[in-house]
Order: C-alpha cells, then structure tokens, then sequence
C-alpha cells in the first residue's frame, strides 16, 4: 500500500500545480489515464487506470480550495481487481472497521449502492469500493459517472466524472499449462 500511497500523494501535489496553471479537465481531457508499475521486490506488475473529477469539490475550511476526486482502478498479478475512490483533501466517513454507503450512478441508470472501507493506514482520502466487478462493468459502459459519500462536516457532495470514452479494463487470463 506504501507504494500507492506515494504514487497517489505524487499525482495529488502535481495535480495541485497544474489546476493552479490551468483547467485539470482540460489537463485530464477527460480521460482515463493507464498505468503499470513494476514491484521492485517481485517484478510484478501491478495496473492502473485512473479517472479525474470534471470539477473541485467546494469543501469548508479548512479544505477549500481546488480539490478533485479520482477513481482508481488497481489489479496487482493474480489478484482481483479493486476500486478506489479518492480526494485531494477532506475526510471521507469510511474505516476500515466500519464501512461506508457509497452511491454511484452511471448515465441515466438508477443509482447503485455500494460499500466503501477505509484504507489500511487510515487515510481518509482513500475508500476502497467493495464489488470492483460491479463497478468496473457499470464504469466500462458509462460515459457519466456520478459519485457520492459522506465528506466529514461537508455532507454529501456529488463527485462527477465524464471520461471522453468508457473504462477499458481487464487483465487477460495466463495459459493454461499444458
């Protein structure tokens, strides 16, 4: 987790200089943004697809200010998928001891509930998602995706996503041993 963790406060403080010299949609172009990253320790690759709010959320104080949310896309070798929701600043309701409603709707579809877990290190920017299958399948069709939680002493704001083209996801089965 150390690793995301970095890579996530690394896009968080770029992301900050480039929303202060310009639009981060214009930036992003509304786009998913694919990654991997190769394990040091393993050689594993570990995949990411990435997707930026259309527009800041407008927290209180002490978190006002450009402040967008991402959705993350994760699948390290062999292992399933996982969807994480995060924000630049603020705190998200969702513990790793006790989850969290989180309501996604895609396109005109009728909102889905969804559970949300905090991280292991207790960042409150960070939920994981729980039934990444789900989301993925809604997410590889949706060309809106609107997002919300609870946002500690912000109540619950809506995220909203417009990827210029749907999530394309998946890690193709290894061959079988013959």
């Amino acid at each position: 987790m150390g690793g995301l963790r970095e890579r996530l406060k690394d896009g968080r403080a770029l992301l900050l200089a480039l929303a202060s010299l310009a639009s981060v949609s214009a930036w992003a172009e509304d786009a998913w943004k694919y990654s991997e990253e190769a394990d040091k320790m393993t050689s594993k690759v570990t995949k990411f697809a990435t997707l930026i709010s259309t527009s800041s959320l407008s927290l209180g104080s002490p978190y006002q200010g450009a402040n967008y949310a991402h959705i993350h896309v994760r699948q390290r070798a062999g292992s399933a998928p996982e969807v994480m929701l995060t924000i630049n600043k603020g705190q998200m309701m969702c513990r790793s001891f006790k989850p969290c409603a989180i309501k996604v709707r895609f396109d005109d579809a009728p909102p889905v509930s969804f559970s949300g877990t905090g991280s292991s290190d207790h960042d409150p920017t960070i939920a994981f998602i729980q039934g990444a299958s789900k989301f993925i399948a809604g997410a590889s069709k949706a060309k809106t995706i609107l997002v919300q939680t609870e946002i500690f002493h912000n109540g619950v704001p809506i995220m909203e996503f417009k990827p210029n083209a749907p999530l394309v996801w998946g890690i193709p089965p290894k061959p079988k041993a013959k």
